[in-house]
């Protein structure tokens, strides 16, 4: 028999909203390490939580956002944990704005350690429909930041940029992207097609405003890198853009467009 990580009265103290034991417990656990072990006996106890997120102190709800987050990538827990697609649901119609916009922060910086095969496995099991879902605001409105974190995200699979594009065209709220910096997208965007790179740099340089926060260089470079493989429609899109936040070197680079798209007529 399978040694229980967490003491029987301590879990059944998860339960018990009646007072503050549910409170101190889920405290406790907020900042403790899960393993495999903990994530598995707490399971039929997670739920409960939803019920009663705001009973809870608003760091605590912020680490179990976070702790939440690493369990759904776990693939082995899917069974016992419950399917993550239908946990995250559930949980961000009723959780507070910062906690769902740390949610996604965390799957961001968590699957950076995942193997290139397993991340791939977990976009197609679920977090393919979570980015759509979440894009579209549903089950609520994106947190505000959200909107930052789940570019981020979706750039952990810059293969799939294309299956959510039009998406975030139709329905990512426009907002500013300073948190977004542009000399990190170059290499990320390597892996995806180049009109979809390209049309996701438009849709970051929609949402700027000129001013001293904004990276024109690096900005610059990213458009560069497109040049003579996306689209020339997009491409001169992009440079209107770089005009308007007065980029320097936009004028040229309208030319070095042309140029380009001569060379390979």
């Amino acid at each position: 028999m399978q040694h229980c990580p967490i003491e029987a009265s301590r879990l059944l103290r998860l339960a018990d909203w009646e007072g503050s034991s549910a409170q101190d417990a889920w405290s406790g656990l907020a900042f403790a390490r899960w393993s495999t072990a903990t994530a598995e006996v707490i399971a039929p106890f997670w739920h409960g939580t939803l019920a009663n997120w705001y009973e809870l102190d608003q760091d605590v709800r912020r680490a179990l956002a976070h702790r939440l987050a690493s369990v759904c990538l776990r693939a082995d827990l899917t069974g016992t944990f419950g399917q993550p697609l239908e946990l995250l649901t559930n949980w961000i119609a009723v959780a507070d704005d910062e906690s769902v916009s740390a949610l996604t922060h965390t799957l961001y910086a968590a699957l950076g350690d995942v193997p290139p095969e397993m991340k791939e496995n977990l976009w197609e099991a679920w977090v393919q429909e979570y980015v759509r879902r979440r894009i579209e605001g549903l089950p609520r409105a994106l947190a505000p930041g959200e909107g930052r974190a789940l570019i981020e995200l979706i750039l952990r699979f810059p293969s799939q940029l294309g299956d959510v594009i039009e998406t975030m065209e139709q329905n990512l709220p426009a907002e500013p992207r300073r948190e977004v910096v542009y000399f990190r997208l170059t290499e990320k965007l390597a892996g995806a097609d180049p009109d979809s790179a390209a049309r996701l740099l438009l849709l970051l340089l929609r949402a700027e405003t000129s001013d001293e926060y904004f990276d024109r260089s690096s900005a610059g470079e990213v458009a560069e890198s497109l040049l003579g493989s996306a689209s020339t429609e997009v491409l001169h899109q992009i440079a209107n853009e770089l005009s308007r936040l007065n980029f320097s070197e936009a004028i040229e680079f309208k030319h070095r467009i042309d140029q380009s798209a001569g060379e390979q007529a």
